[in-house]
């Protein structure tokens, strides 16, 4: 085998430095030979005579072998340790500095979709202590609202969140979502916006209406109905992971339900559990046909009464919702149709089915939808544009001419319908009639939003027919609470209803934070799993990488913070001792004495 000079050069120290550790278990004999080869070999490099380098690089060799022979136990030593050093150094580096992030679902769409990298700064907070939920130096000041974050998911409630580290060690999967309430913040939710109050009671309201907030939408909950879970004879209704209100069977078999949430212990019991964290200003639609017309069913107003057709039929609880229709024409579909927003979706012989599914069985389910004469590929719709998806998330927006981009009826409806889960359970005519649409809709200002987009204008007759039949309905049943505009959180002069947020608002407890997916439609986040400690705090996403370089839209962060001055410090200490250490043992020429 032959090498360049300065591989012969380098080898050449490696062996000298070797010979050094060992030289006093040398006889006398061969520490003679060894260090005349040695000189000779340097010489010859000096010189740069490549043919004699490479004639004594053997002989040494040889002598170096009969003299250390290195047997299979060594040398897997060797390479164990090696490369042992090289991933604690690896992982220290990815938990303390930075570290590549590659984005899984489209929870953070529009700001960051599937398959996107990034470069996420690891100090941004403060030093995290690798492979631990913990900080050196922890700074919470530098914690901002509407900053997008990313947090490991140790010790929460969150659902296969179990993984493998270098496929070596156990550890836990990390997660980006955007930073919504911080320690002592109290959240309200109203017209796709958020209203609050920091721990001091000052209006932080305006903090969610900056340039990050400007093009999103944040709903209260994921499901009307939130998390139920049983213990014995009580059902227990969670959102964001804290018990929130209970249903109780009674001894004559009815169910008797209270809220059981309250932010301070002295305040009045809350009576509707719509009422907490906004709920009431918020509700699901499907669309479904009826005697041939269409009408949006709006489910809406959650009420503490379990719904005995879906307890007998499927053995499990749900809670009973309002339900009012609004009739919908060709025209409100073809409105719907161009605000179109989906998840990530894959068609396979007219098949579709999410992005995302795990197993061939998801894919070829008898529950995915039929989207006729649309070519396999894959697909997305935001805004009511398509894109088809190509080599690493690269996306291309669809002609006009594309069938997914022709307005079809029957395809609308599927899409509008089923364009989040991809799934037929959630149809109006299924087994499973208790699964609505992640599709929400709401009052903004007198307007009706759906999918983000203006829907119907306070002053269209449709919208007024509708608001009109939701009060004539509320005034002939008694405990009908009608699907209206209830008004924003503020007082006349136009400032924040403090009591009515302290009251009914969201309470982020003090040593966590409160945060949301951008994609609320499909985004797991603490509507879901709850608090995120901070101590699971990691770092921030500091610029996308691939497909298209960008910078993130964010609550703009310090550059230098005293934890990422601390980090480079030690950075920067440890690679220069590792310099100074290997220039000195990297002196050429040796002198042999």
């Amino acid at each position: 085998m032959s090498f360049s000079l300065k591989k012969y050069r380098i080898r050449f120290l490696e062996i000298y430095w070797n010979y050094q550790k060992k030289k006093g278990l040398v006889k006398h004999e061969d520490r003679l030979e060894i260090e005349g080869l040695l000189k000779k070999l340097q010489n010859k490099i000096i010189d740069k005579d490549l043919d004699s380098v490479k004639s004594v690089y053997q002989q040494v060799r040889v002598l170096e072998e009969r003299i250390f022979p290195r047997s299979v136990y060594y040398r897997w030593c060797k390479s164990f340790f090696s490369n042992a050093f090289f991933i604690i150094v690896i992982i220290f580096l990815r938990q303390t500095w930075f570290e590549p992030f590659q984005i899984p679902t489209g929870s953070m769409r529009p700001t960051l979709k599937e398959l996107d990298r990034l470069v996420v700064a690891k100090n941004q907070f403060g030093i995290n202590v690798p492979l631990t939920p913990d900080h050196f130096f922890f700074e919470p000041d530098e914690v901002k609202r509407g900053g997008i974050i990313t947090f490991t998911g140790e010790n929460m409630d969150i659902e296969g969140v179990k993984m493998k580290y270098f496929y070596l060690f156990d550890g836990y999967k990390q997660y980006v979502k955007r930073m919504i309430g911080k320690p002592g913040d109290t959240l309200y939710f109203y017209g796709g916006r958020i209203y609050g109050l920091d721990k001091e009671g000052k209006d932080i309201s305006s903090e969610f209406n900056d340039q990050s907030f400007s093009d999103l939408e944040h709903i209260p909950f994921m499901r009307l109905d939130g998390k139920l879970r049983w213990l014995k004879n009580t059902l227990y209704v969670y959102q964001s992971n804290i018990p929130v209100a209970r249903v109780d069977r009674t001894s004559w078999g009815s169910f008797l339900g209270r809220v059981i949430y309250s932010n301070q212990s002295n305040q009045k019991p809350i009576e509707n559990y719509f009422d907490l964290f906004g709920i009431r200003h918020y509700g699901m639609f499907r669309l479904e046909k009826e005697q041939d017309k269409l009408f949006m069913k709006i489910f809406h107003h959650p009420a503490l009464t379990l719904d005995k057709t879906l307890l007998l039929k499927q053995g499990v609880g749900h809670l009973e919702h309002q339900v009012s229709s609004l009739q919908i024409d060709e025209g409100m579909l073809r409105t719907l149709f161009s605000n179109l927003q989906t998840s990530r979706f894959v068609v396979q012989k007219s098949l579709a089915y999410p992005w995302d599914s795990e197993g061939e069985s998801m894919k070829t389910s008898t529950h995915r939808p039929l989207l006729k004469d649309v070519p396999d590929g894959t697909y997305e719709f935001f805004g009511g544009k398509g894109y088809k998806i190509g080599f690493q998330g690269l996306s291309y927006e669809l002609p006009q001419d594309h069938p997914l981009m022709q307005f079809d009826p029957e395809r609308a409806i599927n899409l509008i319908n089923f364009g989040i889960e991809f799934d037929l359970r959630f149809s109006q005519n299924s087994d499973y009639p208790g699964l609505i649409p992640s599709r929400y809709l709401y009052f903004k200002d007198l307007d009706l939003y759906v999918m983000g987009k203006k829907f119907l204008d306070r002053r269209d007759v449709r919208l007024a027919n509708f608001i009109d039949s939701e009060k004539k309905k509320a005034q002939e049943n008694k405990g009908y609470e009608s699907f209206v505009d209830q008004g924003s959180p503020l007082l006349r002069d136009g400032t924040l209803n403090k009591d009515l947020i302290r009251h009914f608002g969201l309470k982020v407890p003090e040593g966590k934070y409160f945060v949301l997916g951008d994609n609320h439609a499909v985004s797991a986040d603490s509507r879901d799993f709850g608090f995120v400690p901070a101590g699971n705090l990691r770092g921030i996403p500091s610029f996308k990488v691939t497909p298209c370089p960008d910078w993130i839209n964010q609550t703009e962060y310090p550059f230098l913070t005293s934890s990422k001055m601390v980090v480079l410090g030690l950075i920067l200490s440890g690679f220069g001792g590792y310099h100074l250490l290997g220039r000195s043992r990297r002196k050429f020429p040796i002198s042999f004495n």
